[in-house]
């Protein structure tokens, strides 16, 4: 196993016993705590939500056995398939959604990908955008109009 990787799971596994539990005591290959304390507790119960984009097999291990969700950027709707069906959770309510990393130009261009992975089984779509403030308000709303307006009917 690559140290990156069991540094990755040893440090979720304390991370939740840290917010679950009043004091620590952890010995790990890579991190040690002796009483260990984290205040305040998250409000959560029973913790935060822990979402991976992940891609690698070793992290969506991690990503089935710790996550809540997955996010998943600039792959094809047949890699999120085949990817998606790779972690095998138990969890009901685990989320799946895709993010849309690159401004489409059209409103066709939206919803061309939106449906192809639709067809993949994905329910919920995020949005990545680095524009100036302006800027943003304008495309939300113009994403509003043009594109969520098509699913929401």
């Amino acid at each position: 196993m690559g140290k990156s990787f069991s540094m990755t799971e040893e440090g979720v596994r304390l991370i939740l016993e840290l917010w679950q539990k009043n004091e620590v005591n952890f010995e790990g290959k890579y991190y040690r705590f002796k009483r260990a304390i984290l205040e305040p507790k998250p409000i959560q119960n029973p913790h935060p939500s822990l979402w991976f984009g992940a891609f690698g097999n070793r992290m969506l291990k991690i990503t089935s056995k710790y996550g809540d969700g997955w996010i998943p950027g600039q792959i094809e709707s047949d890699i999120y398939a085949r990817l998606k069906n790779k972690i095998k959770t138990q969890k009901s309510n685990f989320c799946y959604p895709y993010e849309l990393f690159i401004p489409y130009k059209t409103q066709k261009d939206y919803i061309d990908i939106i449906e192809r992975f639709k067809e993949k089984g994905c329910e919920h779509f995020t949005i990545k955008w680095l524009y100036e403030p302006q800027e943003m308000v304008k495309r939300i709303k113009w994403f509003k109009e043009n594109v969520i307006s098509v699913f929401s009917k």
